[in-house]
């Protein structure tokens, strides 16, 4: 006997219901369910009410000789992939003729067994049932290796780790912080190089070319070299970390190229006379920092504040250089109160600089920590000596983002801020961003790639939502929806077209996309509108993307119906394959298609009729103001085209009510622009 049978139902096409009788009895004891039908009607009415629970069919020895075609053609075309069981008597008043037996082997059936043997009938059944379970376990593994190879790609192209993978010395890969580290705008040119060409070890004992093959070899299970780029003047100091991979199936190797941690030196290098208590030393709070970071911070705020004594030359002019430490001390006492001892650490950073971690529950609240500490310096005179001065400070901070959990780097953007605040005058807090400096020095690209990242990393970029109306107002609404990058004010600085075009053909790009993917559906559930996004496919990789986009809407429990993918003219025309790829492989998720700038391109006809969209939102040129506008080519033949795929046609950029008639004349309904008098919200 068979291992026991659990929730599985069978269905079993007969003319008595003796055959299936005699089936409950022999499974008595599993939690197997029997369907019986008899006729072709019944036949299908039982597997329309149990299709998503059917395991297999059985078609008993007694079957009508009439029907068993017609029963077996709608099984394979109503559910292909039902295991069916061919039960035959070759003796008796139901034996089955040569062609009664050749109608129903000509089906295929996984099995065909005799209605006598019993145990046989059992046994085929169950391995049936059973390879049914292991298909659907693999699938359920298939997907989970799927989700699991997905968030690792994600880590690895936004990770702020330089990471690369080679194989036999050449670049197969590497991620978006290795390009900018090594000066490549693409992995195409790197692909090209090699290892060795690349960097140089920077001691003579260290043979890189010899670690390679130790690593190729197995010979070796990690290497750390010290290491410098080749051909670029005052290149940072850099660690190599090598050690072996496997890269799309293929073994390989991993580099990491680190800049080399600072000599942290002792205390007893500075004049301070005795330990501050309360304070780690700068050893302790490295560890302990970067203990909590690898931790899970995810409903913590972990704000790194670098708090630097504003003016400190002078004041030690003032109190004296002999009192300069117990001032110190003094300020560091006045910071331990403003200071969790449960949750901060802090240290010292240099002769007046500390450094400090603050969490929260809410970033607001690391904020108000900022600001107490500025306050509290200002508000208390320092006295040393019978000398009394008032001291301020100026903070710099940063936050723990996604990616960002490496304690060394906040650190250094911490005390970046610092620098920048007291430059401005002391006496306030900045918070860390990269900037975007004048363009004549060159390196606008580069700095907009690292702001940007950051943004994404600390989840600072938001969307902008601009409605798209009926004219009728009995149709749904739409929300259009486009990344921003908002200032300190929330009044956005870029966003859309213009925030894509500051980054084209980076490695951001693509992650541009999936970031605005991930704040719509992390922001809008509750939303009872249809969002309208714009993507860029030809940036992504279709397949992992559509894998990506039905796990996250799985996830967030989103209908793919609530979303509209909108694609430019201008990116379809360029290349048509990713989005058709991508089309079809969200086929089923019910998510809907838009064209945009419709009429932008000479081939948008062509475009239309190929993409078939619901939507198709106008190139602002083409909307027509008059009536005029609207007779005039090629306007008739865009709305001609749109009609014939049922492609609903938005007009953006309407100003006044004056479009209107032409509009409706037209057939265009659905409006965007100024007129609806609905400004543009931020979210997210």
């Amino acid at each position: 006997m068979t291992d026991k049978l659990f929730l599985d139902t069978v269905l079993v096409m007969d003319d008595s219901p003796i055959f299936m009788q005699t089936l409950q009895q022999q499974f008595d004891g599993d939690q197997i369910r029997f369907l019986f039908a008899d006729t072709l009607d019944a036949f299908r009415h039982q597997l329309n009410n149990a299709a998503d629970n059917l395991s297999v069919v059985l078609l008993g020895p007694s079957a009508d000789h009439q029907q068993v075609p017609d029963c077996l053609q709608y099984l394979q075309r109503e559910q292909t992939g039902c295991r069916w069981i061919n039960v035959i008597a070759l003796q008796g008043e139901s034996a089955l003729s040569t062609q009664q037996l050749l109608e129903r082997l000509q089906f295929r059936p996984s099995s065909t067994v005799l209605d006598s043997d019993q145990d046989g009938l059992r046994q085929v059944l169950a391995n049936s049932l059973l390879a049914l379970h292991q298909t659907d376990k693999t699938k359920k593994l298939q997907q989970r290796l799927t989700d699991i190879e997905e968030r690792y790609e994600m880590l690895l192209d936004t990770s702020s780790e330089a990471i690369a993978f080679v194989l036999s010395g050449l670049h197969i890969y590497a991620n978006p912080a290795y390009l900018e580290l090594t000066g490549f705008e693409d992995l195409r040119v790197l692909s090209e190089k090699s290892l060795l060409e690349l960097v140089s070890t920077n001691n003579a004992e260290d043979n890189l070319k010899k670690t390679l093959v130790d690593l190729e070899k197995h010979t070796l299970s990690q290497a750390s070299l010290d290491v410098s780029l080749v051909g670029i003047n005052d290149s940072p100091d850099l660690q190599a970390v090598l050690h072996p991979a496997r890269f799309s199936g293929e073994k390989c190797i991993q580099v990491t190229l680190r800049e080399r941690p600072a000599v942290v030196l002792p205390a007893s290098a500075f004049p301070v006379s005795a330990e501050i208590e309360g304070m780690l030393s700068r050893r302790g709070f490295l560890s302990e920092a970067q203990s909590m970071l690898t931790g899970d911070t995810e409903n913590r705020a972990v704000g790194i504040l670098c708090i630097s004594v504003d003016d400190f030359d002078s004041i030690k002019e003032h109190v004296g250089f002999a009192n300069s430490d117990a001032l110190i001390n003094e300020r560091a006492q006045l910071l331990l109160e403003c200071l969790s001892e449960e949750t901060d650490k802090v240290t010292r950073y240099s002769e007046h600089i500390f450094v400090v971690m603050v969490q929260r529950t809410q970033r607001p609240a690391v904020e108000q920590v900022v600001e107490h500490i500025i306050e509290t310096f200002s508000s208390r005179i320092a006295e040393v000596n019978e000398t009394s001065t008032t001291v301020t400070c100026s903070i710099g901070f940063c936050f723990a983002g996604r990616q960002t959990k490496n304690i060394d780097i906040l650190i250094s953007q911490s005390v970046r801020a610092a620098r920048e605040a007291s430059a401005e005058g002391g006496k306030r807090s900045k918070r860390f961003r990269p900037t975007l400096q004048s363009v004549d020095d060159g390196n606008e690209r580069a700095q907009w790639q690292e702001r940007l990242r950051h943004a994404i990393d600390q989840s600072e970029l938001k969307l902008i939502t601009s409605l798209i109306s009926d004219i009728n107002d009995d149709q749904e609404q739409i929300t259009g929806l486009e990344l921003c990058l908002p200032k300190s004010d929330d009044v956005e600085q870029t966003y859309g077209m213009e925030l894509k075009q500051a980054i084209a053909g980076s490695a951001l790009t693509a992650e541009l996309d999936r970031h605005a993917i991930r704040v719509m559906l992390e922001n809008l559930q509750n939303s009872q509108q249809s969002l309208m996004l714009s993507i860029t496919p030809v940036n992504h990789d279709p397949k992992a993307l559509a894998d990506w986009i039905m796990a996250s809407l799985k996830y967030a429990g989103i209908s793919g119906t609530r979303l509209i993918f909108c694609v430019s003219s201008y990116d379809l025309q360029q290349n048509l394959q990713p989005t058709d790829i991508l089309r079809r492989a969200l086929n089923g998720t019910g998510i809907r298609w838009a064209l945009d700038h419709y009429g932008a391109t000479d081939n948008a006809v062509q475009l239309i009729k190929h993409l078939q969209p619901e939507f198709a939102r106008l190139c602002p040129t083409k909307v027509p103001q008059t009536s005029e506008m609207a007779r005039t080519e090629p306007f008739p033949s865009l709305v001609r085209a749109a009609r014939e795929v049922n492609s609903q046609l938005i007009a953006c950029s309407v100003d006044s009510a004056d479009c209107l008639p032409s509009l409706w004349q037209s057939g265009i309904t659905l409006i965007q622009g100024d007129f609806l008098k609905q400004k543009q919200q931020l979210v997210g």
